[in-house]
């Protein structure tokens, strides 16, 4: 907080551990928005996304696309993902459980020590589909199954989060990405923020990234 006030900052984005004060922004005249970290954030305002649907629409790309065998990538921020992927797929007639890899430690998955990943995706029935949590997992993945010379995608496909060109499109690469219009959801942020200064309303409310 010293910080801000000292470089006179008016806008924060940030992401909060549960337990953090974040009151302490609005007494101090500093308008706020927590981001989703490691589960959804309890704080108001945030800046979130519609889980379910995008689960959802990850299901019906991967059904469509003729896979019968699922695989979801889980971390503890993408559990609505799961949920949604895992409702949709029921929905359209696939009630066998879906295989998971869930990460007990969020910094684990940032960790090149990938031998518990490899073993659950040798042990995939095949062909299988993968519905990662974003698009750097997706590319770790992909990685991981090279490695162990696994198919991709004849025997394992991947799909992401966030439609990241530059990663979706590495040679050697093929990553299907549920794309997701962060730049609206800027632009909405940002028109939040000068209703709020100028006066037109007095607080702020949720941006959902769609």
């Amino acid at each position: 907080l010293r910080f801000i006030k000292e470089h006179d900052i008016n806008l924060v984005i940030g992401q909060f551990e549960n337990g953090f004060d974040f009151s302490c922004f609005e007494r101090n005249g500093i308008l706020a928005f927590a981001h989703d970290f490691r589960k959804n954030s309890h704080f108001s305002p945030r800046l979130t996304e519609d889980y379910d649907q995008t689960g959802a629409l990850a299901a019906d790309y991967i059904v469509d696309s003729g896979f019968t065998n699922f695989g979801i990538d889980d971390v503890c921020w993408s559990q609505h993902r799961y949920d949604g992927f895992r409702k949709r797929l029921e929905e359209r007639g696939f009630e066998e459980p879906v295989n998971s890899f869930s990460y007990d430690n969020i910094a684990s998955i940032w960790s090149y020590y990938m031998s518990g990943v490899q073993r659950w995706l040798e042990e995939l029935p095949k062909p299988v589909c993968v519905f990662a949590c974003n698009d750097p997992q997706a590319i770790k993945l992909i990685q991981v199954c090279n490695c162990s010379g696994i198919n991709v995608p004849a025997e394992v496909s991947v799909v992401g989060v966030d439609n990241n060109e530059i990663l979706c499109n590495l040679p050697d690469t093929s990553i299907s990405s549920i794309e997701q219009d962060l730049k609206a959801a800027g632009y909405e942020l940002i028109s939040e923020v000068l209703d709020v200064l100028s006066g037109s309303t007095g607080s702020l409310h949720d941006v959902v990234v769609k």
